[in-house]
């Protein structure tokens, strides 16, 4: 009889080491899958804070930029303004100005 005893102390501790050694495996596979997750987050985290120094190093360029555009429309609006002046000079080639008549044209001075 003392040695069933044996045989179930055996099977149990079979049994303990199997449920041991299969937490410790599923265990081992966690600690992997969150040292992955991890390693995933750290990457996500490094491209982040490389993003954000390019654009910190990019704001001088950027200010560059948006003042030459301000010129831009400056020269556009001024162009658009001197297109759209009426000529001051007639057709001799005199300014009006230096003339009594400002509002009427040539034709309106030729006898009918």
């Amino acid at each position: 009889m003392s040695s069933q005893p044996d045989a179930k102390s055996k099977e149990m501790d079979s049994r303990t080491c199997w449920s041991q050694s299969a937490w410790s495996r599923q265990r081992k596979i966690q600690l992997n899958q969150k040292a992955t997750l991890l390693n995933g987050i750290q990457f996500d985290l490094e491209n982040a804070l490389s993003t954000v120094q390019s654009i910190s190093d990019s704001e001088t360029t950027v200010e560059e930029c948006c003042e030459m555009l301000r010129n831009c429309i400056f020269y556009k609006q001024q162009l658009d303004l001197d297109s759209n002046k009426v000529p001051d000079v007639s057709a001799r080639g005199r300014s009006k100005s230096l003339h009594d008549v400002t509002s009427q044209s040539d034709d309106d001075k030729l006898p009918q």
